[in-house]
């Protein structure tokens, strides 16, 4: 089953977390290895993505660029290989592109859905152990998507976590 590739720019400190959400696949286009995320267009998320792209209304351009990848499965018993053939799709001629104001709102979305995450994951962490979970909470989910490379810092998500917490008091009880 070929795919047609298209391309959107996501912020940096996101993509750990969209490859943990969402399955993946690596690849190597124009000498690059990228990783491909599979998203499911009866998922809210997917059925988003579907709507913001908009057809390319100039005349496709003759475009001779294909790649071929292969992926290795293993099973207990062996190996499964198979191969896919992917039309790689610049966004110059592609039938589908987003404009700048999707790419932004994607973005958003993604954001929207870490902090959200993030803020559940310290709530269960500071509900079982207090300031002390919380510590260890905000440390593992920084280390599991990457979050200090990109200038992520305890006492900023502490902050964070406090602030929201206030805002949501009356979903959250003490104890």
């Amino acid at each position: 089953m070929s795919r047609t590739l298209v391309p959107v720019t996501i912020k940096p400190h996101l993509i750990p977390f969209l490859y943990q959400h969402f399955k993946g696949e690596t690849a190597r286009i124009n000498n690059k290895r990228v990783k491909s995320v599979i998203i499911d267009a009866r998922t809210p998320f997917g059925k988003m993505i579907r709507f913001l792209a908009q057809k390319n209304h100039e005349k496709n351009r003759c475009d001779t660029t294909y790649s071929i990848f292969f992926s290795l499965e293993e099973f207990p018993r062996g190996r499964q290989y198979f191969g896919q053939f992917y039309k790689y799709k610049s966004g110059e001629n592609s039938f589908l592109h987003f404009d700048q104001e999707a790419i932004e709102f994607i973005n958003a979305e993604l954001e929207d859905s870490l902090i959200s995450s993030m803020m559940f994951f310290l709530l269960g962490w500071h509900q079982k152990d207090g300031d002390q979970g919380l510590s260890k909470g905000i440390q593992q989910f920084c280390v599991k998507y990457d979050l200090f490379e990109h200038g992520y810092d305890v006492a900023a998500v502490r902050r964070r976590f406090y602030r929201w917490l206030e805002k949501t008091d009356n979903l959250f009880p003490a104890g």
